[in-house]
């Protein structure tokens, strides 16, 4: 019979990194990004709950905190991630059993309002979360420009900088409430990134406002897209790609988002990927719903 609980990280390290790699083969994380991950950016608060068979882990599914603005205010939801059974384990239900077993498990800590998720439209995992009770929340589409449409001619003065103490812009946004974002988490996750994976970019002579992309090969994404020079911000992110050679750059942008109008006119098209965004209700009485929707999150955010 399979057993479930809770990972003890200063026991189960090696044996969590190895299923993880195993599970997400792209992703490749290492024990220094493990510390930076839980430690630096959580606090220690991000639990990972396992599935044993004979004492061998062979399932995973995390949780980490976030601070959701649904209006002015924001709540305290989890996001779950990296969940994954081992290949010769699946259709046994042991997916469905760990999934339960975590959820029954934040509830009774009773630390957050919902859990959510974002995996991609149309992935198996998608039937496992929804038998367990999960619920789809809205889509995020997934837009895309290619270097062919780069508008570079006119774009704006702009600079890169490595941590908030070089930018005022980021310390005069990081404290504000916006609508349909997670508050202040982004800023903690592409500070001092123990590998330097993201390009923070602010406009010349800027007060506020500022776009962090992440490269992947020869192309990037916008992990973070801050007012209120959104359309200055977005040529800035074309004028680096252009520099640098990137064959695109792609950003997520749901049908809610209050820039949506803008990123189309910059040249950016809507692909035929999507985001779904899902949620489970672990102490909240209804459902989550997004009047506004401004979530931008990278690519191995997809679990």
């Amino acid at each position: 019979m399979p057993k479930f609980r809770l990972l003890d990280m200063s026991k189960d390290l090696i044996e969590y990194r190895n299923l993880h790699n195993k599970l997400f083969v792209t992703s490749d994380i290492s024990f220094r990004w493990i510390d930076w991950w839980f430690t630096t950016v959580h606090c220690g608060k991000v639990r990972i709950y396992g599935a044993f068979c004979d004492d061998i882990l062979v399932g995973i599914w995390g949780v980490e905190p976030r601070k959701l603005c649904i209006s002015d205010e924001p709540i305290n939801v989890g996001r779950c991630f990296a969940v994954g059974i081992q290949k010769d384990h699946r259709q046994l239900g042991l997916f469905k059993a760990l999934s339960k077993f975590a959820l029954q498990s934040e509830r009774e800590l009773g630390e957050y309002e919902y859990i959510v998720g974002f995996p991609q439209r149309g992935r198996t995992v998608l039937k496992g979360h929804f038998s367990a009770g999960w619920y789809p929340v809205q889509e995020i589409d997934v837009y895309e420009c290619s270097n062919a449409r780069f508008l570079t001619e006119n774009s704006p003065a702009f600079r890169t900088f490595m941590g908030p103490a070089e930018n005022s812009a980021y310390l005069m946004y990081k404290h504000k409430k916006v609508p349909g974002t997670f508050y202040k988490w982004q800023h903690t996750r592409w500070t001092y990134h123990p590998q330097h994976h993201y390009i923070p970019i602010v406009l010349a002579g800027a007060a506020e406002g500022y776009a962090v992309l992440k490269q992947y090969g020869d192309w990037a994404h916008i992990v973070a897209l801050e007012e209120p020079e959104i359309l200055k911000l977005l040529l800035s992110a074309m004028s680096l790609g252009s520099h640098h050679g990137w064959s695109k750059l792609n950003m997520w942008c749901a049908d809610n988002s209050p820039h949506k109008a803008i990123i189309i006119a910059s040249g950016f098209i809507k692909t035929s990927d999507a985001i779904q965004m899902i949620a489970y209700n672990v102490n909240a009485e209804k459902d989550l719903k997004l009047q506004v929707c401004n979530i931008q999150m990278g690519i191995e955010e997809m679990y």
